[in-house]
């Protein structure tokens, strides 16, 4: 049985620049037509589709008309660790830092600490799930020959570092180790491409897709269309922004100097440029998700997005991650859930840990 639902795309961004605002009314100031079908032919156990950005900051979602629909539930989201490969491990896993001995992005503490044979990959994959990773999986992933963590059917992930250019991304393919791709596109334009060919390339089986790109990680390198396009942002300058008194600080934020009319300067141009990286990570969510309505997987699918963990942009005269405060650990957190996207704003919190038993109970 089919039904017609009007399904209208709201904007709640709130960036004073127009530009964004431009760009986003083809998508969000239309009324879409849609033939879905009713629920009673969803899956018992839906699709999944787990986003994770690298270092993104909890209010910077206010760039990204898709991250503004109707339909996600925001949650005030946290990093237990604001580390990207300590992060990436926990949210795999679902356990502390201190349970899973990932400390620290380089080695020992990285990625060879890593113990992957027990991960979301396994356990959806022994559940009958068909499983996928585009993107970037741990920091300093890197072996010879590659490894190949198990129970990934696809995994096409950053070797060494990531990149937004001149990055290396393994290439097992349901199964089978291609040769190791060299990219010079765009990162998050090419991890969206793999994205979209492993929706497609679905079975009978239900999916368990990863997508983790570079963005918004340092240094920022805009996709080539969203160059400037945020030029007339705001400078970040909220109330302990290059914070005077620093008496009620530990040792090392007094050891701290204030930063100087040119850093300040230079980090109001990373932040931008920064935020013009997560437009195409927007774009990409967007097309995920028109890929799911084209293939009539939508009303089967739950859209879960998060980062790694936050960053400063000279809070506490902090600029970076690594710190034990509200910029570095609070992380965007929502779900877009296609059985059923009423959607809601909650104060609930939501850790990086939930993630793993999060998708377990979907999957059931």
């Amino acid at each position: 049985m089919a039904v017609s639902i009007i399904v209208t795309f709201n904007l709640h961004c709130t960036t004073p620049c127009d530009t964004i605002a431009q760009r986003a009314l083809p998508m969000m100031r239309i009324f879409v037509l849609l033939q879905l079908l009713v629920v009673s032919r969803c899956l018992a156990q839906p699709n999944i589709v787990l986003i994770v950005t690298d270092d993104q900051p909890h209010d910077t979602v206010s760039v990204m008309p898709t991250l503004n629909m109707a339909g996600w539930t925001r949650f005030r989201g946290y990093a237990t660790t604001p580390l990207c490969s300590p992060s990436r491990a926990s949210i795999l896993t679902g356990q502390y830092a201190h349970n899973h001995g990932v400390w620290g992005n380089e080695d020992p503490y990285g990625f060879p600490a890593f113990d992957d044979s027990s991960t979301l990959a396994t356990w959806l994959h022994d559940a009958g799930y068909k499983t996928g990773l585009v993107g970037k999986y741990m920091n300093s992933y890197i072996t010879d020959p590659l490894y190949i963590p198990p129970g990934w059917d696809t995994f096409q992930a950053f070797v060494g570092e990531a990149d937004y250019y001149d990055y290396t991304l393994t290439n097992y393919v349901n199964g089978v180790n291609g040769a190791t791709l060299y990219g010079v596109d765009y990162s998050t334009d090419a991890l969206r491409d793999r994205a979209l060919d492993f929706i497609r390339s679905r079975d009978a089986r239900p999916f368990f897709l990863m997508v983790a790109p570079n963005a918004p990680h340092l240094p920022p390198v805009p996709a080539p269309r969203h160059v400037d396009a945020l030029l007339g942002v705001a400078s970040h300058r909220p109330p302990n922004f290059n914070e005077d008194d620093v008496r009620d600080k530990p040792f090392w934020i007094k050891a701290l100097p204030l930063l100087t009319a040119q850093r300040m300067s230079d980090v109001d141009i990373t932040r931008r440029l920064q935020l013009e990286t997560l437009l195409a990570v927007d774009e990409m969510v967007a097309d995920i998700l028109f890929e799911l309505i084209e293939c009539d997987q939508i009303s089967e699918t739950v859209i879960i997005y998060l980062s790694d963990n936050g960053a400063s942009w000279g809070e506490h005269r902090v600029v970076g991650k690594h710190k034990p405060y509200e910029e570095c650990l609070r992380i965007p957190f929502q779900i877009y859930d296609g059985r059923g996207p009423k959607g809601r704003d909650s104060c609930e919190f939501a850790l990086n840990i939930d993630v793993a038993p999060t998708v377990m109970d979907i999957a059931g």
